[in-house]
């Protein structure tokens, strides 16, 4: 697997540099305070132009459209995170996934989204990296 230059400190990065990539810059960055439409931009911010298109249906319906296909986001404003996290997560798969970067685990969320190709190689290439940032346990969200 050939990481970006910049996903290089994934495997010999220090703690600063971890810190430094679970900002904004690379991962979507989300707070349990934020509400519905900050939550789907910050995650579209991080897909190729045009994959994730979303529209407000009422109060808490939102219609999701990823790469062509549509699903339904039932998710009041004030809710859980976690499981809009995961509804978000599903309509993202089968070709791009988020996960939980966990360095910067504290009240927020740093959502490290790849396509799920690179997830796989990743996990291949680089099993206990994978597992010390993103573990099954606090990271996955599907």
């Amino acid at each position: 697997m050939i990481l970006q230059p910049f996903e290089q400190v994934l495997i010999d990065g220090s703690r600063r540099d971890l810190l430094e990539f679970g900002s904004c810059k690379h991962c979507a960055v989300v707070d349990g305070r934020d509400d519905v439409e900050t939550i789907l931009g910050d995650v579209r911010r991080m897909l190729p132009e045009g994959y994730l298109v979303y529209r407000r249906v009422d109060g808490q319906t939102w219609e999701l459209r990823c790469h062509g296909t549509v699903c339904t986001l039932v998710a009041p404003d004030g809710g859980d995170t976690e499981p809009l996290l995961r509804s978000i997560n599903r309509a993202l798969l089968p070709e791009y996934e988020m996960r939980i970067f966990t360095p910067t685990m504290g009240d927020s969320y740093s959502l490290l989204v790849r396509p799920a190709k690179w997830w796989s190689e990743f996990s291949a290439a680089h099993g206990s990296r994978a597992r010390n940032y993103l573990s099954p346990q606090t990271g996955e969200l599907s």
